[in-house]
């Protein structure tokens, strides 16, 4: 297993992309634990929903996209390390997506904050 990832500790691009998927990540769950017991017990978390309940998630489903970017960074790290060998190009590709999907949690996360507040 170890081995597996060694080839995103070497490419610089790769780690960096990764760990700043992780920081974000974190930023996020931190923000969100702040301002936690603040939060109304019913969100506006599904904003493409049509007007009215459908758009109101409990405040506990708040943390589920941050569930499912860390479900995002698992799976593309194992990716990038199995196709980095074929593909150096494809697994680069790979793990700046990952950080664009964390950066848009994060925009998700403030943005739903400031809704509130």
């Amino acid at each position: 297993m170890k081995k597996l990832f060694n080839h995103i500790k070497e490419d610089r691009l790769l780690f960096s992309s990764f760990l700043f998927s992780a920081i974000l990540l974190f930023l996020s769950t931190i923000l969100i634990g702040i301002f936690y017991t603040h939060l109304p017990p019913f969100l506006p978390l599904f904003n493409s929903l049509p007007w009215g309940y459908a758009r109101i998630g409990i405040k506990l489903a708040f943390f589920l996209p941050i569930l499912i970017g860390w479900i995002i960074v698992v799976i593309n790290s194992i990716l990038c390390s199995v196709i980095y060998e074929r593909i150096v190009l494809l697994s680069r590709f790979v793990g700046a997506t990952t950080a664009a999907a964390c950066m848009t949690i994060l925009i998700f996360t403030i943005q739903i904050l400031l809704l509130i507040h």
